[in-house]
Order: structure tokens, then sequence, then C-alpha cells
């Protein structure tokens, strides 16, 4: 979730991927990304729509996610817990 709220509205799957090995320096497979975001998403914590597709002949369209509320209070909590735990 918190690759989703850095990429803002580049979020989609490679990109998250791509955060994700970028912060912890190991390339997360890429079927457990999905896996987790599709989880976020019946969670109620992302919600995903369908972008255009890439300008190449036959371009696939990806899949662009953003935080929902409930999400982004979720990362406000984590972020509380791990400050006090800090301290």
């Amino acid at each position: 979730m918190r690759a989703v709220e850095h990429l803002q509205t580049n979020a989609y799957g490679i990109s998250i991927k791509r955060c994700v090995g970028g912060w912890t320096g190991r390339a997360p497979a890429t079927g457990a990304v999905y896996t987790s975001l599709t989880r976020l998403v019946r969670k109620g914590y992302l919600k995903s729509k369908i972008g255009a597709p890439t300008p190449v002949p036959g371009g696939r369209a990806k899949r662009y996610y953003t935080l929902e509320d409930a999400g982004a209070r979720a990362i406000e909590k984590s972020r509380s817990i791990e400050k006090s735990m800090n301290e």
C-alpha cells in the first residue's frame, strides 16, 4: 500500500514491484505482487481501474491502483506504531 501511495497516479503492477524491490533490495515475485494487490482490493484498502492500452501495436491496458480511505488509515496506523516502536 505504501508503494501505491508513493507512486500515486503511476501505480500499476510492475511499477509497484519495482518500487518495493528498490526499497527492500529484493525483487518480489510478480505473482506475489498481483496476489497481494487483489487481496487489498477485496479488503477495501485499494481500488483498481483499467487504463488505456499502451500506444504500440497490440499494447495491453494496465490496471492502475489507488488508495481507498481505509488503506490510508491503515498506513497511518502502521506509521504510528512504527514511530512508537522507534521511540
